[in-house]
């Protein structure tokens, strides 16, 4: 079962969470009262008094159930302290689902990319006018403007600068 809301377990017999959807951690995580889970962790501190070495997560359980985790076995009741946006699978959908500011390199890349954009059609301008120009000066010195003939030619012109 998948557990909509984040909570405090007030009893457990056995319970273990599948939390990887949360944590990434791939092994079931104990579930105990949380009486329980300082009493073990009261122990592990009595057994390790110069605390070189460190616990396993199963070693000293959590009173804690995140939202997205599903119970894999045993059976118990906590008490649900957030649900929706505030519970932790909440606030990781809203942060998905805003936008995000660019960053400075972005930006940067953004500003280029205009910049090149703005060089290719102020180029594919220039050559459309240098092409219509020399059609207009080759036309008014062979003194031959005929408009059906010439399509063809101010066409390829236009995809000349274009392309």
């Amino acid at each position: 079962m998948e557990i909509p809301c984040d909570g405090l377990v007030i009893e457990a017999n056995e319970v273990q969470c599948d939390e990887s959807a949360m944590t990434g951690e791939t092994e079931p995580m104990i579930k105990c009262t949380i009486s329980e889970c300082i009493a073990k962790k009261n122990e592990f501190l009595q057994s390790n008094p110069d605390g070189k070495s460190k616990a396993s997560h199963n070693e000293i359980p959590s009173p804690l159930i995140l939202s997205g985790s599903r119970v894999l076995q045993g059976e118990g009741k906590f008490v649900v302290f957030v649900v929706g946006t505030k519970s932790c699978l909440g606030k990781i959908k809203e942060k998905l689902e805003t936008e995000t500011e660019s960053t400075p390199l972005q930006q940067k890349l953004e500003h280029l990319a205009r910049g090149i954009g703005k060089f290719g059609l102020i180029s594919a301008i220039m050559i459309l006018l240098v092409l219509l120009i020399r059609f207009a000066a080759e036309r008014i010195e062979q003194d031959n403007f005929y408009k059906e003939t010439h399509w063809a030619e101010l066409i390829s012109y236009v995809l000349i600068a274009v392309f």
